[in-house]
């Protein structure tokens, strides 16, 4: 293996699409549809 580098970045994306299916989505849990 070799050392490398892992970044990671937070924030708001707006204006983005889903990138799952509806049918998909739906089967998450409510608590999770509402974030």
């Amino acid at each position: 293996m070799k050392e490398g580098k892992i970044l990671k970045a937070e924030g708001d994306l707006h204006n983005a699409s889903i990138n799952r299916s509806p049918a998909a989505y739906l089967k998450n849990p409510v608590e999770e549809q509402a974030r």
